[in-house]
């Protein structure tokens, strides 16, 4: 199953995510901001990547930029819990394949993911 990076500093949501995942049959890493993410992007090669808005440091649109300088191709779900209608417009022009909003029920993370992956079943 596909390698998903989860970056995000909320460690409930983020271990949320990372079970979610994991139970669908994911090989799920996770990181607490934007620079251990994009240093887990060259190392742990995901195939996928979860991205939280607000991070320590840089915001998620920096790491989103970064990402899509160093890896144009990769999928990059943008989740946040900032429903502006602002920061999805600035985060789709940078290249986020898909915005959501927090909180995510465990049946449409799933579907975004298997969908950003091109494996979504209908």
């Amino acid at each position: 199953m596909a390698r998903v990076l989860i970056i995000e500093d909320g460690l409930m949501i983020q271990g949320y995510l990372r079970r979610v995942l994991r139970v669908a049959g994911f090989q799920v890493e996770s990181v607490l901001s934007g620079e251990e993410g994009l240093k887990a992007v060259r190392e742990y090669r995901p195939e996928v990547v979860i991205l939280d808005y607000w991070l320590p440091g840089a915001n998620g649109l920096t790491v989103l930029s970064q990402l899509k300088l160093e890896r144009p191709g990769l999928p990059v779900i943008l989740l946040t819990a900032n429903d502006d209608p602002e920061v999805r417009r600035e985060a789709l022009a940078l290249g986020a394949d898909r915005f959501e909003v927090k909180p995510i029920d465990p049946q449409r993370l799933l579907d975004v993911v298997q969908g950003v992956l091109g494996t979504a079943s209908g």
